[in-house]
């Protein structure tokens, strides 16, 4: 059993870094949100950052830092930080609640 909490192997998967950037941004966001330049370009934005930061700690902890990781992490980031939007969105909302309000599937 390893010692740490999350290893490097874990700390690489998709639902990981999904969870790591819901978490940051959701215990952030209030803070973020006096910067002017949050408040300009969005939290969907600020959760992209940080999607980036996490994914660039993993690829420089693993020691694989060339020109083809840094573009897969630009384009992961987006996906990251679509799922842990979409994390928000669910965790606000509730499940089984409809955009007009309404109960349902």
């Amino acid at each position: 059993m390893p010692e740490e909490l999350i290893t490097w192997a874990q700390f690489g998967t998709f639902p990981v870094m999904v969870a790591l950037v819901y978490i940051v941004v959701k215990h952030t966001k209030e803070l973020a949100d006096r910067w002017a330049f949050v408040r300009t370009v969005g939290t969907f934005i600020y959760g992209y950052f940080w999607a980036v930061v996490f994914q660039l700690l993993f690829i420089i902890g693993c020691q694989a830092v060339n020109y083809q990781s840094v573009i897969l992490l630009l384009i992961n980031g987006w996906f990251i930080q679509l799922a842990a939007a979409k994390m928000s969105d669910g965790n606000v909302r509730g499940p089984g609640i409809n955009n007009d309000g309404g109960i349902g599937g």
